[in-house]
């Protein structure tokens, strides 16, 4: 600008001249936000009406949960963290709702009733009606079948004066030998006679037989540790009787989980 010109103008309205400029020049960044839109920017050129400046808006956001497993059916206190947390929140959990301690913009505490077993969100609401969620936040109880597996006691039949598994025996421990692996289970092979027979062979005949099964057992993948062999000869019959249906129940092995 010249500097005559500059000189035979009064203050006033050189004041006018400037202000424009000004305003456009302060257009191309103090309007970009978080002040100023681009059109209410530009009508400053045009107006001298004040326009109001709007702070930027700070951003809610969930960002963990802790703890993130807890027991179905107890009381827990929990944390939540992120930010833009206002004094006053709420938290909610599944479909309840938990009034909260404000820690600070970033954490809040809660006192949270029992609750049942599942995976729930954890959403945050402030009282400026602004909300963030954090998707399956919180672990609430164990999601496996919790229900003990229930194995059998079997009992294998023999044919007079034999030790060898028939075919059925052989069938009732496929059945359950996979259940006492899984389960660890402890079991006790007790071999049994009918009465025909000194007391003598029979027990060795009742070991026998116990000593069958524990080998075939092996070789179904059941640990020798966790088996044990006994005899009781004739002295524990399972039916009492001197006929062939007695002696047929009574000439066995009988596996018993301890």
């Amino acid at each position: 600008m010249s500097p005559l010109f500059t000189k035979s103008m009064s203050p006033n309205s050189l004041l006018l001249l400037l202000t424009p400029m000004f305003f456009a020049a302060n257009c191309k960044d103090p309007c970009v936000k978080p002040f100023l839109n681009e059109a209410e920017c530009k009508a400053l050129v045009d107006t001298d009406e004040a326009i109001e400046i709007i702070a930027p808006t700070i951003e809610l956001r969930v960002t963990d949960f802790q703890p993130d497993v807890v027991d179905a059916g107890v009381s827990f206190e929990g944390t939540v963290y992120g930010k833009g947390f206002e004094e006053g929140a709420m938290v909610q959990i599944g479909e309840r709702n938990f009034s909260t301690t404000f820690v600070g913009e970033g954490e809040l505490r809660i006192n949270a009733n029992p609750m049942d077993t599942g995976v729930y969100n954890v959403t945050v609401s402030n009282p400026s009606s602004v909300k963030h969620t954090l998707y399956e936040a919180i672990q609430v109880g164990s999601l496996t079948d919790s229900v003990t597996e229930t194995c059998e006691d079997v009992t294998l039949y023999f044919e007079l004066n034999k030790d060898t598994l028939t075919a059925e025996s052989e069938q009732a421990i496929f059945k359950q030998s996979e259940c006492w692996m899984r389960n660890n289970v402890q079991l006790r092979l007790e071999g049994h006679c009918d009465e025909r027979g000194t007391t003598e062979y029979n027990i060795a005949l009742g070991q026998r037989r116990a000593d069958a099964a524990k080998r075939f057992l092996l070789t179904q993948g059941v640990v020798e540790s966790n088996m044990r062999t006994v005899s009781h000869g004739e002295e524990k019959p399972a039916v009492q009787g001197s006929n062939e249906s007695a002696y047929q129940q009574n000439r066995r092995v009988e596996i018993v989980q301890q």
